[in-house]
């Protein structure tokens, strides 16, 4: 079973939804937008989810903001 995750890129302030197989806090995360990385626990994310619609949900209302 795979577990969803959405996620906010340090750099360009953008939201990703990413896919993991298994949640370690110590995970870096790359950027596909920027390919910067990061720790998993240093960034802003949403909940893990096994629906991927819930995270793309939240990935879309991220982006939306205005002022992030």
């Amino acid at each position: 079973m795979s577990y969803y995750l959405g996620w906010v890129c340090r750099t360009c302030k953008r939201a990703i939804n990413s896919e993991r197989r298994s949640i370690n806090v110590k995970a870096r995360l790359r950027c596909k937008i920027c390919n910067k990385t990061q720790a998993f626990n240093e960034s802003i994310h949403s909940g893990v989810s096994d629906n991927p619609l819930v995270i793309t949900e939240w990935v879309k209302q991220w982006n939306s903001k205005k002022s992030h």
